[in-house]
């Protein structure tokens, strides 16, 4: 049996400069789906005398009704995991453009005359060998009459030196025979489910108010997000050894401290968190839970600064060659502070989890110094023109590792189940493939989803049977009712539901 080890990574930190561009960007639909969804969107603006273009393609399985789900302790003292009923998203998609390693997310909001969409953008890309993000200039919402396009903060980021250790340890938990791998494989979809630590939820619970609804949405949107930009670095693998996706499952909110007490150290008064521990009380926690029946690798993300052995720097910890395991191991911890860093180091654990050395490994031939997404240390801002763009690609090396790893896994019966199979609904999950969502989220709990606790389904004055095209609720920062898209299956009239915009008889379910 060989040591397994686990890798801590002291990775990039992407700091945003002060220089902000607030532009209006043009998106254009250039075709949807069956079901109306843009699939192909062309997004560009002007910098200067220079016009930016990014070819941007939707990503059917970075989908934002992800299952969510919370930790309840019942009076006994028994933990359970429980899913949350969430409104699902009609209007948020994501998408890639793999030439200009763009990874973004685009809310599109139909005007009520149904003719026309405004469109907000929030992710990043690359543009002359320099990291962009973009996010609407203002919090945008919903309005019922014509509205130019939303104006946008291009920011440009840069990679700044941060000093740093690596540090490995040791386990004990799979062996794997290190042998070249020549042949083409297929296709294989790492199904991730996310858990989001006491700390991170508080975090997004601040942001939203303690609006629990809206913040239990808020962090499914920004770990779809966030899994998106992990999908877009492997997808972006130009080899025909390997061709890797990454999809997201699940989440699973650690709401309450008790059920997940991160593991300060004992020593010192610091409030960052011991990175191994936590990897350590992950895998008993996924083996409590029997989270791998549901998920090919658990990613923890954890709203603290993460230490090893009490000293500051680490942003992740994984197991080497765990994927698939079903003992635990197939884990890691990532600190989530910026998005951006979250993404570098998501996608660097990940590739542990595949296999993946370190560059500069006494077994391989690449050079750390390149700085690979895969490099065991940070990158510098003075990085050369021949390596610009290394940090959001692998390496050959990474390559060659994860096609010995897949090749190997997809030898045995529960590999290929794992990599090639999509994961099972959990038997918790609540059986509602044969009803529309609007049937068992009423117009109250709709208008509270989008306007908070003090919403109201607005009926005085309006008519039902219009409650398709528009539903009106209270917003109790405005004090007026606004009007929003009713969910298909709301209740429109006696025996009748809204259908695709109309006011239909309920005669079948979906």
């Amino acid at each position: 049996m060989v040591n397994v080890q686990a890798y801590v990574l002291m990775l990039v930190m992407l700091t945003l400069l002060p220089e902000v561009t607030s532009t209006i960007v043009n998106v254009n639909v250039l075709s949807r789906t069956e079901g109306g969804i843009p699939d192909r969107v062309q997004l560009t603006y002007t910098k200067g005398s220079t016009a930016v273009e990014l070819n941007l393609e939707h990503v059917p399985h970075a989908t934002l009704n992800v299952p969510v789900h919370t930790v309840k302790t019942l009076d006994s003292g028994q933990a359970r995991v429980e899913q949350e009923l969430l409104p699902p998203s009609q209007d948020i998609h994501y998408y890639q453009d793999t030439v200009n390693g763009a990874a973004v997310q685009i809310n599109e909001i139909k005007l009520f005359d149904q003719q026309k969409s405004t469109f907000s953008v929030k992710g990043h890309f690359h543009h002359n060998g320099e990291l962009h993000s973009i996010a609407p200039a203002q919090r945008f919402r919903r309005q019922s009459s014509p509205v130019a396009n939303v104006r946008h903060v291009i920011k440009k980021a840069t990679l700044t030196n941060m000093s740093g250790r690596e540090i490995v340890l040791q386990g004990a938990l799979l062996e794997r025979e290190a042998r070249q791998s020549s042949k083409s494989l297929e296709k294989v979809m790492i199904d991730v489910l996310a858990v989001v630590d006491h700390s991170a939820f508080r975090r997004f619970e601040r942001q939203c108010h303690h609006d629990r609804n809206l913040t239990l949405q808020k962090i499914r949107e920004h770990y779809t997000f966030i899994v998106n930009g992990v999908d877009l670095m492997y997808r972006r693998i130009n080899s025909t050894l390997v061709d890797i996706r990454v999809k997201l499952v699940k989440i699973i909110i650690i709401e309450n401290y008790h059920d997940f007490s991160l593991p300060f150290p004992h020593h010192n008064d610091s409030k960052q968190v011991e990175g191994f521990d936590v990897l350590k009380k992950l895998s008993h926690f996924v083996k409590s839970y029997n989270l791998t029946e549901h998920s090919d690798h658990v990613m923890m993300f954890v709203g603290r600064e993460l230490s090893g052995d009490g000293s500051p720097g680490l942003l992740g910890i994984s197991w080497l060659s765990s994927m698939c395991s079903t003992n635990g191991s197939s884990v890691s911890v990532v600190e989530d502070v910026h998005d951006y860093d979250v993404i570098l180091t998501a996608a660097h654990e990940l590739g542990h989890s595949l296999s993946a050395q370190h560059d500069h490994w006494l077994t391989n031939d690449c050079f750390g110094l390149d700085y690979f997404i895969m490099a065991p240390y940070e990158s510098s801002a003075t990085t050369a023109e021949s390596n610009r763009f290394n940090p959001w690609i692998f390496s050959d090396c990474s390559i060659q590792y994860f096609a010995t790893f897949i090749s190997s896994l997809l030898e045995t019966d529960h590999g290929r189940t794992c990599l090639t199979e999509s994961v099972s609904v959990s038997p918790d999950i609540p059986d509602l493939k044969d009803k529309y969502f609007g049937q068992v989220m009423p117009p109250e709990q709709q208008c509270r989803n989008t306007y908070g606790k003090g919403s109201y389904h607005c009926k005085v004055g309006y008519n039902s049977t219009e409650i398709c095209i528009a539903l009106y609720c209270y917003d109790p920062n405005q004090m007026d009712c606004f009007p929003q898209r009713a969910l298909s299956g709301t209740e429109c009239d006696k025996g009748k539901i809204c259908r695709l915009g109309h006011c239909a008889d309920n005669d079948h379910n979906v």
